[in-house]
């Protein structure tokens, strides 16, 4: 619930935006955005070391008749 509240005003979402939101320590926030990647949920649209996620399509309030984003 959170997240979708999140994206219903933001386009994309940093670790730092995650950790704030969930309150959550550094290392636990980048554990759980890895398994949300993995999962298909989140999206990287950053550099591998520098990431910025945006809600794949069908989560977090985004159509899944939404194009796939893309860098």
């Amino acid at each position: 619930m959170l997240l979708k509240e999140y994206f219903a005003g933001h386009q994309m979402m940093t670790r730092r935006d995650f950790q704030e939101i969930c309150g959550l320590a550094r290392t636990t926030a980048k554990t759980h955005l890895v398994r949300l990647r993995g999962e298909g949920k989140l999206v990287n649209i950053g550099l591998r070391n520098q990431p910025m996620y945006v809600p794949a399509p069908g989560y977090y309030g985004v159509s899944r008749d939404a194009a796939h984003p893309s860098r």
